[in-house]
Parts: C-alpha cells; structure tokens; sequence
C-alpha cells in the first residue's frame, strides 16, 4: 500500500479512530437531555403514536415515560431513532455511562423511519444518520484501554448491526470481517466500511458488493478516511464511483483528493476525466504535486488532453521539469525536447498583414454609431405581383380531391400534417368562408412540402393570407419564403432581411425579395435597421446596405425621410460605415486564463513563414469582437492572409485552453471561434464534446456547439449534425439539433433524411468498399462484413488476423502511413457502422421509400453503404405513401448489377419507388425463396429482414385504441429504457422529475404511448424499481388505422419486453 500525501485540507476531514498517529480532541457537542429532546418534538410524535402502524409496547413506554430517568429499552432509544439527535446521545453518555449509552443508540436503530410510524423491528438496520455512530466511534478512539474493551464487548451484541460495530471499532478484525462479510451493500453501509477498510482486498470486495455508489460531498470524509488507511488501494472505489453516480461537485472533491495519489495509477485515473468539470484543473494539480509520475504518464497516454496538458506544463513550468528530468525515462526525455524543439520552428514574417500591425481601434475616432430609435410600424401590408403571376396562381387546377365521406373540416385541416396537395384540394372544395377561415387558423408542420399551397391562397386571399405564410417560416422556411416574394409588411420585411444573412436557397429567396420590391422595401425595413441589437438589425443594416449598392445611397436615405430627418440621418451614417471600423466602446482584453505562448505558430501562406508572436494578443482581440451570428470583419481579413489549416489548429489551441478552465462562461466567443475558423478535424474533436455537455449540466453550451458545426457546414461537419439529430439521448440537443438539420436541408430543398443520405462519407473506400493498404513491397486490402467490421486479406486474398508490423524489406514510410492510415479508418467507420445500419433499419419499420436516381447514387454506389445494400433485399411501389402496395422485389449482387429472388436479372425503371423490404409486405412463397437464396450466397445481413417475425393484430384490437394484452406486465426499468433503440421516447417529467410513460411518434404524428406505474426518474432510473404496464393507448384512431408494417414493429418491441416479465 502506497499512502496519500495528503494535506492538512483533506486530514483535518478524517473520521478518527482508535490508534491512527494524529489524535483529534472531540469536538464540541452541545448536550440535549432527554426532557427537552422530547419536548421540541413532542407534535410531531404525539402523530406517530397515533398511527396505526406504531408498537403498543413503545407507544405505552413513551406515554409512561419520565424523561429524567428515561427508560433505555424503548422510550429513550425510540426518541434517539426519532430525532437522530447527536446531543442526546452525547447526553446519556455523560449521565448514563459509555455502555447504556452504545445499548440506547443500537435499540434506535431497531425503530423504522418517522414515515412508518414508531414501529420496532427485531433486526438492527443501517441509519442514514450516521451522526450518532460517528460520534461513538470518536468516543472510544480516546476512551482509556479497560473502557475501551468493555465497550467493544457491547458492540458484539447481536442488537448492534456489524457494519455500525465495525465503524464504531475498526481496529477489531473479528467486527470487520462480519461487516465485509454483508451483501449486497447500501450506499449508507458503503460510506460507513470506507472508514473501515484497510487493504487492496477489503476495499475490492467492498467495490464489488456495492451496486451503487455514491459522490456526495457529505460523504467526502469517508473517502479522506479511506485514503489514510488503504492508502492507493482506495482508487479502486474512486473509479467506482465516478461509474455509478455522477454528482458533480463530489467527483470534483474526488478528483482533487486523487491529485495527491503518487502513482502512475492515480494519475491514469485522472486522465480519464479530462474533459469533464474539473478533470484539467485535477490534472495540473496532480503534476504540481507529482511532476515526474505525471511527466511519464503523460508521455505514455498518447491521447490529445494529454499533449495538450504536457505542452503547457514543459513551456510554462521549465524549472520543475529541469528538477524531474533526472528521474525520467530515455522516452520522456525525448518527448519533451522534442516539444521545445517545434514551438517555434517557422522563422517570423517581416510582412504580416497590415491590420494586425495597425489594427482599426487604435487611436480610433469615436464611431458616428445610429441611435437605437423606436420607429411605427404602421404601414400596410403591400403586395408586387410580376405580370400575369396572381392570375395564374389562381387558375391552378388541383390534382387531388378528398372524396365527400373523408372530407375533413377545416379545424381538422387547420391542425396541419397534410400535404401541399391535399390543402390545395381542401381549398377548392371547402367554402369560402370555410376556406378563409383555415388560412387565418393554419397551424404549420415541420415537413418542408407542406406550405406549397400557400402561393394559391395568397393570390386568392392576399392581406387574409399572408399570416400564415409568415407562421410557416419557421416550418419550412424556404417554401414559405418564396410565397412572400410578393409581400412587402413590417413582419415579412425583417424575416427576408435575415435570410440575407444565411446561406444558400434562403438568402437568394432574400434577393429576390428586395429585387421585387426594391427601394419600396425600405420603408420596412428601417424600423428593424434602427431597433435593438440582433439578426433583425444586422439583416436590416445589410438589406439597406444592398440597396444602397443596386440603387443609390442617396436614394435610400430619402426613403427613410418617411420617418423624419433623424432617421434619415441615422441610415445616412450607418449607409457610410467602414464594418472595421463597428466596434464596441471598450476593447476586451485577452481572458486571465489564455495563455499565447502555448499556442501554436499562424503559418502564413506557404508554410516557410509564421505570424509573430507579438501579434497574436491583437489577433486574440479580433476574435473576441464577434458576435453570436457572425465573427468581426477584420478576421475574415486576417484568416485570407493566414493558412486555413495552420489556422484552425490555433483556434482549436484557443479552445483546449479554455476547455481546461472548465469553459469560462463570459468567453463563450472561443466555442464560437470554431466555426469560424475550425475544419473537418475541428468538427472531429468537438463533436464528442457537444454530445456529452447535456450530461454534463452543459446544455446551452451544447446548442453553441450545433452552431459550430452548422458554420463550419463542410460535409463531414453537416454528417456529424444528422449524427446528432438522430442518436443523442438527450431529447432537447436532439430537437435542436433535428431543427438545425431541417434548416439546412430546406435550403437545399430537401427532406432531412434525404440530406441524411448525402452525408455519408465514403472514406476514401472503392466503389467495392475495400482500400489498400501499401506497404511497398506487400499490400493488404481492407474489407468490411454485414456489420462493417473491418477484415484483412493480402494481396491473394488470404485472410488475416491483423495488420502485420513493418518488416525490413517494406517501405518504412509507407507502411507506417499505411499503418495509421488503417487505424483512422477503423475508428471512422466504427462512429459510422451503427449510424448506417440504424438508418437503413428505420427505412424499413417506417417504410421509407427512395426514387430510383437517388437509391443508385446514394444507396447502391456508395461504398460503404452499398456493402450493407447488397445484404437486404428491396423492393419497388406503387407510390412513396407508407402503406404503398409492393410491386416487385430485388437484390444487389456484388458488381451492383439487380436479381429477383430466382436470381434472374433486374431492371429497375428509372421512375420506380424503391425501398427496403419487410417480411410483412412479402408472400410466404416469396419469403422462403430470398431466404434460401441469401443461404445459398451466405449473405448475413446487418440486421433481421428476412427473419424477422411478423406479428399482426386480432380483430378486435382493430377497433381499438388500447392494447390491453400488455397490461400488468412488470419489468425492469432498464428494459423500457432499451426501446429508444427502436425510436420511443420518455415523455416530459412530471412532479418530481418522474416520467410517467414510454412514446412511440408515428409518421401520422399520433402517438402510442406505453403509460407506466410507479414512473422512471430523470437520471437515477432505478430509483422507483420496477415498472408496471398500465396502458397501451394510442392518442387517435385505432391500431387498425396503422399499416401492417409498422403495428408490426410495434408489437414486437412489445412483445420483446414480454421476454423479460418479472
């Protein structure tokens, strides 16, 4: 056993005990006789004696009792279970004697909790007011030797639990080994035998035992204890801990007491928190305390937090490595010189760019900057139709009808969900009236077709029509957007204004609007251009910036007299502002925490120069002046002089730093910076990030990160954001994260799974999916099997076990790329592997259908994702609906050329529907025929098709709206948790934080709900135990409304859970 070096912070929290070389003198307790303990709780026990549930025999014993001589076989110890009172017992220790006083405490413990009433149990139970017996146990630490044994004769009294004998007395063995002897162990009886345990192999079994184990920093001196007396044996339980509960300020009591651990272990353990609250701020702690363990371990973890802390410790602290190195390995050495050595290595420009040498707010004159002035906004709304345009709007013949008996009303129709098409029919058939009234009340979906007949009703209802159109803005932006070409309102002109700031489809929406209505815009939009900060101002400035340019700057300014000379003025010097030149009153300084001698050289185009380091402070400044929406114009003007990747390293050089300092709040522009300047790789480090911050009490910073990766927009970053939006556990960064995704595939006018589709990266694969390793003279080839596991061959094709080591007659630097080259693979398409299968399944149960350009481009011909294609068999449809009719169905064999099931050619028609079959849709003829084809071929297939069960409803669940063949069926809470693998969800929590149901949201937008007795906490799901069925209800219609496919799916979560009935 190794000690703790621990200071006096952390011995002055040690639970004494008899023996240990730093005796304490007891502290202070202010003695409370049993008269007046009685007394302050006299109201309160007067209602537990009159429950039901309380013991006659103390009920009489406290009513006779006299509190100054109580008795101490009921009256006293039930008011010292009652009240738990430290001062009490203190007292009867005093007046009574050190043995009365353990035999009243030990019958207290016989007494159940004040909720139950005073009822005595015959066995001893483990209090949760461990007060008392860390009282006694201080007690006999200091108790002369003859008082000491007599008192330990009493703790062996079959009244007195072991685990509270061996707290009481740890220094007996015969008590510690009847209390390790116990299981399973509580978390009270965990904190107690902390303070017993003294070697590796009592605090192992006491681990073991021990299913949930808390980090509260009450129980902080326990683990203190521990540390003194198992010494580095306690790690083991510190690591437990961290696994089982997640309280933050505990582990980071915990970590800080690892810090002054001195073993390579400890400081292991330690690295694997980094990242979490507190976990660099323990690091550094642990190389103050420990620099050579730390230096070493450093070296050997080869992880990125480990790199980062190890440059910052060899640049900022070069005494204190100077003073280890003499203990250091040959390796470590090395490592560290090698970090000296390539700080600097590119020589300083003499040219850096020219803002940085003289950068605008130096010697600035003060900014003519517009007032915030509160303008009306009581102009009409106005419409711009081009020639003939509302005229042919309104001639537009719709293509479907709703047959008289399904018609439904318009406050149906108003709810949303339906399609362009069926509204548009809906608008022909319905009154007038009727009609107006659906426009007014319209609710929007989120599905970007749905707002295609709006352009229809604007022509027909104008000024009545257009509200619903802006409603749809946040739903589908982009068709909405277009419909409001023509519509020029004080709610229109800001919305358009903004798009003006994003990219793609919406921002030419945005030019197209200002080019309909041009210098009639303006008198919209100066309101927003002189309002309060924000994207509307900013689109605003930006919009009257852009017609200033189309037109004249004259001419907008005049446009703005509407609302008096010193508005006019205002957009007069806004139209004249230098964007260098928007700055803030006062200029930020660097944060305290940013250290920019760690950070990395700026090479500048060209890679033979870096910017100099006395340059850097003013870059610093630049990226702290932008916004939430965009970075400050004078880095865009530094990032074009700079190289982009050299660049990014340094802005993700920013961000280890402040990750290190637990994410400095009031310096949230690092996380942002990323955006602006970050790559593929930056998305690569920080998207873990941004899925575990929510557990981390991180949520807001969570959102910020969405946006990160939303600004970095390249194909891996967008990939990386569906990732999110599909897979998360935690429901509102998925929601966000879903609306970010919806955002960008509305622009590019496109569902979200189908931009889903094109963000799979093809990881550098063959059109096989296989990728050569070279080693020189050898090569390998990588495969992957039905699960996108990764397999070798060599060049003839014989498998092998492993990639091998380079040998001497290989090219060394090929083979050592080719060796890292297959490691960065294994890890990509590892994140990718599940995600892939996952979709492909959820394109199965939810009846996804492709059309045929897009199922060969993205599906067949993808490397990756065509190994997984060619293992399921696929279908063509009537149409795209879910309960579509199959038509035929199909296979791709291994050169991407189609079969049927008799493994005769295929043809796919260029204008089929495609989709991945289900059993259900498949006749018992056509099923056995793909089965014993796939057989033959031994295709295996990433997940069950072809045997995958079919269950169906009887006919009178058909009817319904319940499944009651589910009722009263209990099984654990984990196994429901397991059903958001199948796309259920908890709902919101209720009183207490407890879910009270599971929730399955169908493409219809009902939902089947599985309501749940006694609920599942938020973040402690076994909490409440078990779960029983209450219900299977489903919120509209009846189960035999839902397709075949998907009631099927549904029923067999269900009856999955059957398998593990309790």
């Amino acid at each position: 056993m190794t000690p703790f070096s621990l200071p006096d912070k952390w011995l002055n929290r040690v639970i004494p005990w008899r023996g240990w070389d730093r005796p304490q003198a007891l502290k202070p307790i202010e003695k409370v006789s049993a008269r007046d303990c009685f007394q302050a709780h006299s109201v309160e026990i007067d209602k537990e004696l009159a429950r039901s549930s309380t013991t006659d025999q103390v009920r009489d014993s406290i009513r006779a009792c006299d509190w100054d001589k109580p008795d101490h076989n009921l009256a006293l110890p039930a008011l010292l279970g009652f009240s738990g009172s430290v001062g009490l017992l203190a007292w009867t220790l005093e007046t009574h004697g050190t043995v009365p006083a353990i035999r009243s405490w030990a019958q207290s413990t016989h007494f159940g909790s004040w909720y139950r009433g005073l009822t005595y149990q015959p066995n001893p139970a483990v209090s949760w007011r461990t007060a008392p017996a860390e009282f006694l146990r201080r007690t006999l630490a200091t108790l002369p030797e003859a008082e000491y044994r007599v008192a330990v004769t009493e703790l062996r009294d079959p009244a007195v639990h072991p685990v509270h004998a061996a707290y009481i007395a740890p220094t007996e063995p015969d008590l510690v080994a009847a209390a390790l002897a116990i299981t399973p162990v509580d978390h009270t009886s965990f904190g107690l035998l902390l303070c017993v345990v003294e070697t590796e192999s009592q605090v192992h079994e006491l681990v073991v035992n021990t299913p949930t184990i808390y980090t509260r920093p009450y129980g902080m001196p326990n683990f203190a204890t521990a540390a003194v007396r198992a010494g580095t044996a306690i790690t083991e339980a510190i690591a437990a801990a961290f696994k089982n509960e997640a309280d933050t300020d505990g582990r980071l009591e915990l970590m800080d007491l690892l810090t002054y651990c001195p073993t390579p272990e400890a400081f292991r353990q330690l690295l694997g928190y980094a990242g979490t609250r507190g976990g660099y701020n323990a690091i550094r702690s642990a190389l103050e305390h420990h620099p050579g363990v730390g230096l070493a371990e450093l070296v050997r973890s080869g992880t990125e937090a480990a790199a980062v802390e190890l440059q910052a410790f060899v640049l900022t602290q070069p005494e204190k490595v100077a003073a280890a190195s003499p203990g250091l390995d040959d390796a470590t050495r090395a490592t560290i010189e090698k970090i000296t050595a390539a700080h600097d290595a590119l020589p300083e420009s003499d040219s850096p760019p020219a803002i940085l040498l003289n950068p605008p707010w130096i010697g600035r004159k003060k900014a003519a900057k517009p007032p915030v002035i509160e303008l009306p906004t009581e102009l009409p709304a106005a419409f711009h139709w081009s020639p003939g345009q509302r005229e042919r709007l309104l001639a537009t013949q719709p293509t479907f009808a709703f047959a008289p008996q399904y018609m439904p009303s318009w406050q149906r129709l108003a709810e949303g969900g339906y399609s362009a098409w069926q509204m548009q029919g809906a608008m022909v058939q319905l009154s007038s009236d009727d009609a107006l009234a659906l426009v007014r009340h319209w609710t929007p979906a989120a599905r970007y077709w749905d707002a295609g007949w709006l352009p229809y009703a604007l022509a027909r209802f104008g000024v009545d029509a257009y509200p619903a159109a802006v409603r749809a803005l946040d739903k589908s932006a982009v068709a909405a957007a277009y419909t409001l070409i023509p519509v020029r309102s004080h709610e229109v002109a800001p919305r358009m204004a903004e798009f003006l700031l994003r990219r793609g489809k919406l921002r030419a929406v945005a030019l197209d609007w200002l080019r309909c209505h041009g210098l009639d815009a303006v008198a919209y939009l100066v309101p927003a251009a002189l309002g309060r900060a924000g994207t509307h101002r900013r689109g605003a400035e930006a919009a009257l910036r852009r017609l200033a340019v189309d037109h004249s700057r004259e001419q907008v300014v005049d446009r703005a007299h509407r609302y008096g000379d010193e508005a006019a003025a205002a957009i007069a010097v806004l139209l004249d502002i230098d964007s260098l030149t928007i700055l803030p009153a006062r200029i930020p300084a660097p944060p305290a925490w940013l250290t920019p001698q760690l950070l990395p050289q700026i090479a500048l185009p060209g890679r033979q120069s870096a910017l100099p380091r006395e340059l850097v402070p003013t870059l610093i400044t630049m990226c702290q002046l932008g916004d939430a929406d965009a970075p400050y114009a004078g880095l865009e003007t530094v990032a074009a002089l700079c190289d982009p990747e050299s660049l990014s390293r340094w802005a993700w050089a920013i961000f280890q730093q402040y990750r290190r300092m637990d994410y400095p709040s009031k310096d949230v522009w690092v996380l942002r910076l990323q955006g602006w300047l970050g790559d593929d790789d930056t998305v690569r480090s920080l998207s873990p990030l941004i899925q575990a911050w929510p557990g981390e009490s991180a949520h807001q910073r969570a959102v910020v990160g969405l946006d990160v990766l939303s600004d970095i927009g390249t194909d891996v970053a967008l990939m990386h954001l569906y990732r999110i939006s599909q897979k998360v556990p935690f429901k509102a960064l998925r929601a966000k994260a879903a609306d970010k995704i919806e955002q960008i595939a509305d622009e590019l006018e496109l569902t979200p799974e189908q931009l889903g589709d094109r963000l799979v990266p093809d990881f550098g694969l063959s059109p096989q999916g296989t990728a050569t390793l070279d080693f020189g003279p050898r090569q390998f080839v990588v495969g992957f099997d039905e699960s996108l596991k990764p397999y070798l061959t060599d060049a003839e094709g014989k498998p092998r076990k492993a990639l091998p080591k380079p040998a001497a007659a290989d090219d060394a630097d090929l083979a050592a790329a080719a060796t890292k080259a297959f490691s960065a693979l294994k890890k990509d398409v590892r994140g990718a592997a599940s995600d892939q299968i996952a979709r492909l399944q959820r394109a199965m149960r939810y009846q996804r259908r492709f059309d045929a350009a897009d199922f060969r481009a993205y599906f067949v011909s993808h490397p990756l994702v065509g190994v997984l294609v060619r293992r399921l068999v696929w279908g063509t449809y009537e149409t795209a609906e879910p309960n579509s009719p199959l038509l035929q169905s199909f296979r791709v064999a291994e050169d991407n050329s189609l079969a049927d099931a008799e493994d005769n050619p295929f043809e796919l028609d260029e204008n089929a529907v495609v989709g991945a079959v289900h059993p259900a849709q498949l006749s018992a003829e056509l099923l056995a025929a793909w089965s014993e084809l796939f057989a033959d071929y031994e295709l295996l297939q990433p997940f069950p098709q072809l045997s995958r069960p079919v269950y169906r409803l009887t006919d009178s669940e058909k009817s319904t709206n319940v499944l009651s063949r589910f009722d009263k069926l209990t099984v654990p809470s984990r196994v429901l948790l397991g059903l958001a693998k199948q796309g259920w969800n908890r709902d919101t929590p209720a009183d207490a934080g407890v879910q009270n149901s599971v929730i399955q949201t169908l493409p219809s937008g009902a939902e089947v709900s599985i309501d749940l007795d006694p609920g599942i906490p938020v973040g402690e799901p076994d909490m409440l135990g078990d779960q029983t069925i209450q219900r299977v209800e489903l919120s509209s219609g009846t189960y035999g409304d839902i397709d075949p496919v998907l009631i099927s799916e549904i029923l067999a979560d269900l009856t999955e859970l059957e398998r593990h009935r309790l």
